[in-house]
Formats: C-alpha cells, structure tokens, sequence
C-alpha cells in the first residue's frame, strides 16, 4: 500500500505548521532545497528552512475485523510511514521557536491541521546550535530534525456466505468483495 499524498501535500503541511508556531510571514519559512531567495541579510530577518529528509514506509498493514450486520464484515487496513524532516531557524530566539515547533503537537490548532494530511508529530531531535557554520556570517542558526507519522486507511466489505456442505450443514464462509 503506498502513501497517497504527494509531496506538495507534504510540503505544504510542513509550511502551514511551522508558519502557524513561528509566526513568520509569506517568504520566511522557506524549502531548503529550492535554492530561492532567502530574506534580506542586510536587514537581518528572522526565518525558517525545511527539507524533508526521507519517507519510509511500513513493511505491513493493520487490519482490524469487525461485525458490520449478520451478512457482511467491515475489514480496515491501516499503513503507517515515518517522515524526518530537516527545520533551520535562524533567529536569535531559535532555540526557543525549535522547541516550540515540538510543543506545537499538543497544542489543538497544529492537531487539527496534521490531521488533515493524516498525520502526527511523533518526536524531535536534540536542537543543535549550528551559529558558526556554513556561510551564515554568523547569524543565529538552529537546527533539529522532527518525526511525523503518516496514516493511510482502506475499508472494505465482506460479504458473509453461506455455503451448503457434504454433510447437510449450513457453514459461514467469509469472501472477499471488494467494493
């Protein structure tokens, strides 16, 4: 089963919450990748970059059973892959906005927005201070990769047959329909 979101849909999740936490403008939370503008350095804005850094699906699905009436049983496959993703604030304040970025999951705004792309934020690293590297001049830079949870679902029914066997009896049969 794969995931059926793409990775604009995931890029976009990824912008709306971390533009939801920091606060930041349109243009300040910015793909790492993309190699666009950045904000002004002169002016020394504070702002965010996101990268994701692998998806990695499940090896099975969950599959829950259940009594839908006497003739029919609901079956629901559940498949969960795991996103990292890459945050870099640079801001004097980073370290603050990195560990709000995690605390965000608990928060009911940030819920309701993973939940749209069915996801959740599992857990974070450790924030690194990177202030000194790479070509920043200097500039406040923090950095922390995140854990979210993907969830996909299928439902379908079976319908509960009645076979006549050898015997004379009746036996209740499952066989898969799928709708």
């Amino acid at each position: 089963m794969s995931i059926s979101l793409s990775s604009y849909d995931f890029n976009q999740m990824l912008y709306r919450w971390i533009t939801e936490v920091t606060g930041y403008p349109d243009g300040y939370v910015i793909k790492a990748n993309q190699n666009g503008p950045r904000p002004s350095e002169v002016s020394l804005d504070d702002y965010a970059t996101y990268q994701i850094i692998s998806i990695a699906p499940s090896d099975y699905s969950d599959v829950k059973k259940s009594e839908f009436n006497l003739d029919l049983v609901q079956a629901e496959y559940t498949n969960k892959s795991i996103m990292a993703v890459s945050v870099n604030v640079y801001a004097g304040n980073g370290r603050q906005i990195i560990q709000a970025l995690l605390q965000s999951r608990y928060t009911l705004i940030v819920r309701n927005l993973l939940r749209e792309y069915k996801a959740v934020l599992l857990g974070a690293s450790d924030t690194r201070d990177l202030t000194e590297l790479g070509d920043t001049e200097y500039r406040d830079r923090y950095q922390a990769d995140y854990t979210f949870g993907i969830y996909e679902g299928v439902s379908e029914l079976y319908e509960k047959i009645k076979e006549y066997d050898n015997n004379g009896n009746w036996d209740d049969l499952e066989v898969s329909i799928t709708l």
